[in-house]
């Protein structure tokens, strides 16, 4: 029988191929968004947890379309040296 911690480690990110932010930038935006979503649900405002959602994504994938958008690469330029 597979576990779901095998499920989950089978599931691919459809953003791999995407990366555009380095591992430390990633750490720090999924804390930050799960503070954010934290306080979002604690004081009931819908755009904190939105702001978190989007820190959370950012951080899970690696992906930043903010950062595609202005042509910010900082995972790259950092492998790349």
């Amino acid at each position: 029988m597979e576990t779901l911690t095998h499920k989950l480690a089978n599931v691919s990110n459809p953003f791999a191929d995407k990366v555009n932010i380095e591992k430390n930038e990633r750490i720090a935006s999924a804390v930050t968004g799960s503070l954010l979503i934290y306080r979002a649900f604690k004081k009931k405002s819908f755009l904190r947890g939105l702001a978190g959602g989007y820190m959370l994504f950012r951080g899970a994938t690696g992906y930043c379309p903010v950062s595609q958008l202005v042509g910010k690469d900082l995972a790259s330029a950092v492998m790349n040296r």
